[in-house]
């Protein structure tokens, strides 16, 4: 039993220690490179150990990604990371206005709306012009 709760504190450890790393990569840069990377960070938490933190965490990356793509007019890609970040958002509670700040917005208040759900990405990048 010592021996589950102890594998269960490990991997509790390492998500905390991949979001941290994410944060402090992107305090440095959040330049497309940079976010590519913190997602493939992210990307290494198995799904069974994904909780809100990390799931908000992808949602915010992929918003960015398809930020970037949208400033360098290329759609295909932009719509990917786009909707990604729409059905991570699906996934998460952003009901209260507590729950829908970006973890990301005190590191990048200008970038992220000040609240962030799949709504805010779908009016973002997929409104009908």
């Amino acid at each position: 039993m010592n021996s589950v709760n102890a594998g269960e504190k490990r991997a509790k450890v390492n998500v905390s220690d991949i979001i941290s790393r994410v944060l402090n990569m992107l305090k440095i840069d959040h330049s497309l490179a940079s976010l590519k990377d913190a997602l493939a960070l992210l990307g290494e938490v198995v799904i069974e150990e994904r909780d809100e933190r990390v799931k908000k965490l992808l949602a915010e990356v992929n918003y960015l990604i398809a930020v970037e793509y949208k400033k360098m007019n290329k759609r295909p890609e932009m719509l990917k990371h786009a909707r990604k970040s729409i059905n991570l958002y699906k996934t998460i509670n952003t009901s209260t206005l507590e729950n829908s700040i970006p973890i990301l917005n005190p590191i990048l208040p200008h970038v992220l709306p000040d609240h962030m759900h799949e709504h805010v990405v779908e009016s973002i990048f997929f409104k009908e012009d």
